[in-house]
């Protein structure tokens, strides 16, 4: 393999600022997965953490905000991308505000009952599949350019497109249509552009890296497992050089620093 003549397409890659500088991350395997201090919001987890940062010179630049800040709905997809007030009672443009720490947020799997579906009283085009999988993917660039543009106001800088191979493989319209699992990431990833944002690929399948050759705002793929002392999360030699041979920066998922973790 050789990106050869999409050098140019890639240059993104090579420059995106959450590839170049060290983040704090929220992912599964990470200290604050699903858990903040005690008796208190991530707001103001995230908040102690940056002053932990600060206090012990640590250069995070931005950071990583897994699943567990949105609302999710049947076969726990996803209802609606926005923060639950219970995470962030002051938005979370107010963690970007008082961190200046751009984010690199998690999406997985449109749930069938999500609010944006014209079919559950929202304002754009879904297939809705609620037979089997429960599962929607959004028909129109109107949508992407929406979500992203909305996000971008909170501090949003990558978007974290994770469960890719599951929303491919669980979705008939998806497997039954030559060009909609296309038109998904393409869609996608002009949003991202639109915006001035970039795309981050997770639990993709070969065919979702190489389509990825296409968008310029598509930077980095995951290539490892999610962080769990023990499995084969180390096993990155083969991924990296698959995305690096398309011009992708292959990104490694989060580790403890320390082996006896406080918080």
């Amino acid at each position: 393999l050789k990106h050869g003549n999409n050098a140019d397409k890639r240059e993104q890659a090579r420059t995106d600022f959450t590839v170049n500088y060290l983040a704090y991350s929220t992912d599964n395997g990470a200290y604050y997965y699903y858990l903040t201090e005690q008796n208190k919001t991530y707001q103001d987890t995230l908040l102690d953490v940056k002053r932990y940062a600060n206090e012990e010179g640590i250069p995070y630049r931005h950071w990583l905000m897994d699943s567990w800040w949105y609302f999710k709905g049947e076969k726990n997809g996803v209802k609606n991308w926005t923060a639950m007030p219970s995470i962030f009672p002051d938005g979370i443009d107010y963690v970007y505000n008082h961190t200046l720490w751009p984010i690199v947020a998690h999406n997985r799997y449109w749930s069938a009952n999500t609010d944006y579906a014209k079919q559950n009283g929202g304002e754009y085009d879904f297939c809705v599949e609620r037979d089997g999988s429960q599962l929607a993917v959004p028909l129109e660039q109107r949508f992407w350019d929406f979500l992203l543009s909305d996000a971008k106001k909170w501090g949003l800088h990558t978007y974290e497109q994770d469960w890719l191979y599951n929303e491919f493989e669980g979705l008939q319209c998806i497997l039954e249509s030559a060009t909609l699992g296309r038109q998904w990431l393409l869609q996608m990833a002009n949003g991202a552009a639109k915006n001035s944002l970039t795309v981050q690929y997770c639990m993709s399948w070969p065919r979702h890296v190489l389509q990825s050759t296409e968008f310029s705002s598509v930077t980095q793929a995951r290539a490892s497992d999610d962080y769990h002392p023990g499995n084969d999360q180390w096993r990155i030699g083969v991924t990296s050089i698959f995305a690096h041979a398309v011009g992708l920066v292959p990104t490694k998922d989060n580790f403890w620093s320390m082996e006896g973790e406080v918080g």
